[in-house]
């Protein structure tokens, strides 16, 4: 059964759906079908902006990192702690690409 599903089943087929605050001993914001719902409704909510393993890993990927050096003897490059993605390569007189703000593969934000 989703959240939806007990939502319109606690609305179906309790007093909720005949107005039970005017009866309920406890009143509109103590009844426990009120509860029930606003609980179910916050679950999904939560469900919505994603888990909290999506949240931490979004967070950590904010937090900028410096990227790391990969030398050979003729050139160097600089790669994404996250993902390894080329950012630069630098020869004795020349380089290509630029460390951006952001990977373009992974978005993990970067600094030089």
């Amino acid at each position: 059964m989703t959240e939806n599903e007990a939502i319109e089943r606690i609305k179906k087929e309790s007093c909720y759906s005949e107005n039970c605050h005017d009866g309920c001993l406890y009143g509109e914001e103590n009844c426990a079908y009120s509860k029930a719902i606003s609980a179910l409704e916050e679950i999904q909510q939560y469900r919505e902006i994603g888990t909290v393993e999506e949240c931490r890993e979004a967070r950590e990927k904010q937090i900028p990192k410096k990227c790391i050096e990969d030398s050979c003897p003729d050139h160097t490059h600089y790669k994404c702690p996250s993902c390894g993605k080329i950012q630069k390569t630098k020869y004795d007189d020349s380089t290509f690409g630029c460390i951006l703000n952001n990977c373009s593969n992974c978005g993990q934000a970067l600094y030089d």
